[in-house]
C-alpha cells in the first residue's frame, strides 16, 4: 500500500545515481508511508527509509523467513514462509496506537524490541494467512479458507465488521467474526481508510470510508460500519469482466481486469484515475460508466500510492499517472499525467531494464527489474531510491 499523512518532501528526478543499499537480491516488494521493504531471495526482510536501517535485516526470529509483506503508514506485517517455524503465521511491527499489529495491546515492536519478540496475530484455530494488506492504521489478511480478518483502526468501518469499534488494541482479531464478503477471497488491498477484496469469482467487494466514491458503489456512504460488505452488490467492472488484482490508495481504487485493462474509481484530482480529467468516479455512477485507463498496452501488474498509480505492462515497461509534483511518476518531468491527457500520451517511467514487479508507497514507487536491480523514484526522504546489485 501506500503512504498517507502530512508529507511535504522536495521533488526528486526520476533518474537517480546508484546509492549504497541493503545487500539483497530483491524478490518481493512492499512500500509504506516513507519506507521501503523488500524480501530477499533468501527470505530475509530488509526495510529502509524513515525509522528503518538498511544495514541489517528485520529480526523475525531464528530460522524464520517471509513469504510476503505489507506496509502501512507506520507499520508493516509479514507472512512467514513455508518450511519456516510458524509458517503461515503473521508477525507485525511498528506503530500500534490503535491495535494495527493485532496483538491485543498497543505495545510497539521494532524499536526497543524486535519483531521476533511480538506474538503472532491470532487468526483463529488452525488458520494461516495467504495474503496481507496494510492501510493507514489497519491491517487485513486473507486466510487459508478464503475468509478475511481485519484489525486496527475502524473509524470508517474499514474493518468491515459492521461497527466502528477498534479491534486489536485490547482484544484479539478473533474477538469479532471475519468480514462477511458473501464468498471466499483470494486477494486483498487496503487504502487509507478503505479495503477491497477480489473473490474467487473475480468479483470485487469494497468497504470502509467512501467520501469520494472509492468503494465504487455509486454513492458516498460508508460500508462496513453498520452492516456487512456482502449487503452490497459487487463493484460493476463492466459486462463480463472480472478482476485479477485490486489495489487501493488514499480515496482511490483500481482493478486489473481479466483482459489486461485497468479500471479506476474514487478521487480524480490531479488525474488520479487516469481518465484525462479531474472528475471523481464511483460517487454517483459506476466504474463501468467510463472507459478503462488508456495505457497503450496490456497490463500485468498494478500499484497505487496515495494519489498516483502505476501499471506494469506486458512488455516490461511501467506507466504511472496522477499528481507528479514530487516525481512520483518517474518519467523525468513534474507535470501531472491523467488530468488533461491519458497515461499512454505521456512518457513511461525511465527504467534501466524491463520490470517484473512494481510497488507504490505514499509518494514513491519501485520496480524490480529483470537484472535483479531495484529501481525507485519519488522523494529522497524515503531512503536510497536506486539500489543496483
Amino acid at each position: 500500500m501506500l503512504a498517507l499523512g502530512a508529507l511535504v518532501p522536495q521533488a526528486a528526478p526520476a533518474a537517480q545515481r546508484p546509492h549504497a543499499g541493503p545487500p539483497l537480491r530483491p524478490h518481493r516488494l512492499a512500500l509504506g508511508m516513507t519506507q521501503t521493504c523488500a524480501i530477499a531471495d533468501s527470505g530475509s526482510v530488509w526495510c529502509w527509509g524513515n525509522g528503518f536501517s538498511a544495514r541489517t535485516p528485520i529480526d523475525l526470529g531464528p530460522g524464520r523467513r517471509a513469504a510476503s509483506i505489507a506496509g502501512g503508514d507506520f507499520h508493516a506485517c509479514a507472512i512467514l514462509a513455508p518450511g519456516t517455524p510458524d509458517a503461515g503465521s503473521v508477525r507485525c511491527w511498528g506503530d500500534n496506537l490503535v491495535g494495527q499489529l493485532g496483538i491485543g495491546s498497543t505495545a510497539y515492536y521494532g524499536s526497543d524490541e524486535s519483531p521476533a519478540a511480538a506474538p503472532a496475530v491470532d487468526l483463529g484455530p488452525g488458520r494461516t494467512a495467504v495474503a496481507l494488506a496494510a492501510g493507514s492504521n489497519f491491517t487485513c489478511a486473507v486466510l487459508d479458507d478464503g475468509a478475511v480478518r481485519c484489525w486496527g483502526g475502524n473509524s470508517s468501518g474499514q474493518l468491515g465488521v459492521g461497527s466502528t469499534t477498534t479491534i486489536g488494541d485490547d482484544e484479539l482479531p478473533t474477538a469479532v467474526p471475519p468480514v462477511d464478503l458473501g464468498g471466499r477471497a483470494v486477494s486483498i488491498a487496503a487504502g487509507g481508510f478503505h479495503a477491497c477484496a477480489v473473490l474467487v469469482t473475480g468479483a470485487v467487494r469494497c468497504w470502509g470510508g467512501n467520501g469520494t466514491g472509492e468503494l465504487g458503489y455509486g454513492s458516498t456512504a460508508n460500508v462496513g460500519d453498520a452492516g456487512p460488505p456482502a449487503a452490497h452488490a459487487p463493484v460493476d467492472l463492466g459486462a463480463g469482466r472480472t478482476a485479477r488484482e485490486v489495489e487501493a490508495g488514499l480515496g482511490t481504487t483500481c482493478a486489473l481486469l481479466d483482459n489486461g485493462t485497468i479500471r479506476c474509481w474514487g478521487y480524480g484530482g490531479g488525474g488520479a484515475l487516469g481518465l484525462g480529467n479531474d472528475e471523481s468516479i464511483g460517487d454517483d455512477e459506476s466504474p463501468a460508466s467510463v472507459p478503462p485507463v488508456q495505457l497503450g498496452g496490456r497490463a500485468i501488474g498494478l500499484a497505487l500510492g496515495a494519489y498516483h498509480s502505476c501499471a506494469l505492462l506486458a512488455d516490461g515497461s511501467v506507466r504511472c499517472w496522477g499528481p507528479n509534483g514530487r516525481g512520483e511518476l518517474g518519467n523525468g518531468i513534474t507535470a501531472d499525467i491523467g488530468d488533461a491527457a491519458t497515461p499512454d500520451q505521456g512518457p513511461p517511467v525511465a527504467l534501466t531494464a524491463q520490470a517484473v514487479e512494481i510497488a507504490a508507497g505514499g509518494y514513491h514507487s519501485c520496480a524490480r527489474l529483470r537484472t535483479h536491480a531495484l529501481q525507485c523514484w519519488g522523494p529522497q526522504d524515503v531512503g536510497p531510491l536506486v539500489l543496483l546489485h
